[in-house]
């Protein structure tokens, strides 16, 4: 690596490298408070192979889609492997996240320092991305490894490019070649980065060569490459699972308004991040505030591309940096309908570093500025860093104490919806996870919020009112599909509610809540084995024998390997005194749960009762000796 052309001398070689140690140890200390952390959210499915195919096949990371909803396959193999090294003990994931992390600190070190030409630049702006709040997702969370590992990627390719754009020598080629397999890799861990094509091009118009001038149009032609990876992952994720556009009821005036919303809160969660922002996954605290973060959105981007257009010729590195985080969010800003969560904090750490980058530049060049014997006045160059030192304080605060918040998923959760009351998806979360620590007035309270914010009305409580608003008006849906943080259709995760709720209630020995939810969950999946097992047991316990039957003889039509319906309906031939029909429906159910000392009870009494009565009907206790 070349040495920069620095501004700051007092930045020697020996402090350069104390203050980069620094630096780093900044990026681990921060996130220690998480290493001690349990699984939360999705790391359980990532830990036990089931969110990479099942974790037993290489190429099942490669055919399988990530959490069942994406194209990912470069992050299911680098679960694949981790597996293999940590099983299910989470201090290994968490400490694999965080050192991540630190690489990815150093190799923004570099970047900023080749790029800005300023050890000073790179320095504050390093610092500031180590401590960045909007980071906490990508590392103190083991589901976050997607844009911990992708920054990873998205830096190395930077740095290549941006070193291939200032050089025209034989290193050209190769710098090249390393950054469009960088990119590769960036592409393949999360389609995010496919927005960031553009970046290509613009690295040769930001950076000129030190060594020799490029020639005409040459940024296009090394721009081809690099489209061709995106053309290939567009072609694979089609059919692999790249998640796809999904149009909602909206009016045009409707649709940008929730974009200019959701711009308004990528704008704040990186520039002034709360406690409150980096806990909301929903837009209903800025849909109730008005007109006012839509035009905050608005301005943003405006403001951008007036920077954009400004800086493309003044200062091209800023250009380019800036570039990245706004090409960073197209994919989740809401002009593209995607089916999942409309807000994340995670989503925004790749522009994290864009936004990082200049505000380290800003900071330089203000001290830069102030120490100037060019201006009339006295010098003041600490003024700049009581700045960085301000906003260090309250971002590495904010991130220390952020880190800690996903040591306990229950824990979290309640704060996420204590600061986002409006969210949907995690009060579902919460309410399974307290509901299995077997608090279940609390999950029905969430449960039941849940769906009164869903519907907003009291008309889910009962099955056709509910089916009835649910046709009539397809915002329900809408609500549903934009937040429940899944690619399933709407309808099935609205019945998914209903059925989780039936069973809180079930718990509670409220018989016939529990009926009425599973037949509102009923009337938006009809043809769903466990919903009508569960009509079943309702109507058994009511007493309703006859129905009962029926039920769990439709739910083994749509599923005949449903143990719990074969347990019951074997249970009910008994109450019903019809052995021949309890045994082999007791004999499905201890097959399929063979440690069931119950299972296998009930199997015998059942069959010696089924033989007693065989043998009475063939006269058999008369022939005896």
């Amino acid at each position: 690596m070349t040495e920069p052309n620095d501004q700051q001398s007092d930045f020697s070689t020996g402090r350069w490298r104390i203050a980069c140690v620094f630096v780093l140890a900044a990026a681990i200390l921060i996130y220690a408070g998480s290493w001690t952390g349990a699984l939360v959210w999705d790391d359980h499915y990532l830990v036990d192979g089931s969110a990479i195919g099942g974790g037993k096949s290489l190429l099942s990371c490669f055919t399988t889609p990530f959490l069942n909803h994406y194209f990912r396959p470069l992050i299911s193999v680098f679960f694949f492997f981790e597996r293999k090294l940590w099983h299910d003990s989470p201090l290994g994931y968490r400490i694999v996240s965080t050192l991540l992390h630190a690489a990815a600190t150093g190799l923004l070190l570099g970047l900023l320092r080749d790029a800005f030409d300023s050890r000073r630049a790179a320095l504050a702006g390093t610092l500031l991305f180590a401590l960045q709040p909007v980071q906490i997702g990508a590392v103190a969370w083991i589901g976050g490894r997607t844009d911990a590992l992708c920054e990873i990627w998205l830096l190395l390719f930077g740095w290549c490019l941006v070193r291939a754009a200032q050089t025209v020598s034989a290193r050209r080629g190769k710098l090249l070649g390393w950054a469009v397999i960088f990119f590769t890799l960036a592409v393949f861990t999360k389609e995010q980065t496919l927005a960031l094509l553009p970046l290509v091009p613009l690295a040769f118009r930001c950076w000129k060569p030190r060594d020799g001038a490029n020639l005409s149009n040459s940024e296009f032609v090394f721009t081809l490459p690099f489209a061709a990876i995106c053309g290939v992952y567009l072609v694979l994720g089609y059919h692999l699972g790249m998640p796809r556009p999904s149009f909602f009821p909206l009016s045009m005036g409707e649709y940008f308004a929730q974009a200019g919303q959701i711009l308004a809160y990528y704008t704040l969660v990186l520039l002034v991040p709360t406690p409150q922002l980096l806990h909301t996954l929903s837009l209903g605290a800025l849909e109730q505030a008005g007109a006012w973060p839509v035009v905050l959105g608005y301005c943003s981007l405006a403001a951008c591309a007036f920077l954009l257009w400004k800086w493309r010729r003044s200062n091209p590195a800023c250009a380019w940096f800036l570039a990245l985080a706004v090409l960073s969010l197209v994919p989740v800003s809401g002009f593209v309908p995607l089916p999942f969560l409309l807000v994340a904090p995670y989503r925004a750490a790749i522009a994290g570093i864009g936004v990082a980058a200049l505000a380290g530049r800003w900071l330089a060049g203000s001290r830069d500025r102030a120490s100037s014997p060019a201006l009339n006045r006295r010098p003041s160059p600490a003024l700049p860093s009581l700045i960085l030192g301000a906003i260090l304080l309250w971002q590495g605060g904010l991130t220390a104490w952020g880190a800690i918040q996903w040591r306990d998923e229950v824990t979290l959760f309640h704060r996420i919806v204590r600061a986002d009351p409006d969210g949907i998806v995690t009060r579902y979360i919460l309410a399974s996870m307290v509901g299995d620590r077997g608090n279940y007035g609390e999950a029905a309270t969430e449960l039941e919020a849940t769906l009164q914010n869903l519907f907003g009305s009291d008309a889910w409580k009962n099955a056709d009112t509910a089916a009835r608003a649910v046709r009539d008006d397809p915002r329900i849906l809408m609500r549903a599909r934009q937040n429940q943080g899944s690619t399933d259709e709407p309808h099935i995760w609205l019945a998914f509610n209903y059925n989780t709720l039936a069973h809180v209630y079930l718990k509670q020995g409220q018989t016939f809540a529990g009926l009425a939810a599973y037949r509102a969950a009923e009337a938006m999946t009809p043809r769903d084995a466990e919903i009508q097992s569960g009509i079943g047991y309702c109507e058994g316990l009511l007493g309703h024998d006859d129905e009962a039957v029926r039920r769990m003889k439709a739910a083994l039509s749509l599923d005949p390997n449903q143990a719990y319906a074969h347990e019951w309906l074997g249970r009910y031939y008994v109450r019903l005194a019809n052995w021949d029909a309890a045994v082999p429906q007791l004999r499905a159910w201890a097959k399929a749960v063979p440690d069931s000392a119950d299972a296998k009870t009930l199997l015998r009494d059942a069959e010696a009762q089924s033989d007693r009565r065989k043998s009475l009907k063939s006269g058999g206790l008369f022939h005896q000796p």
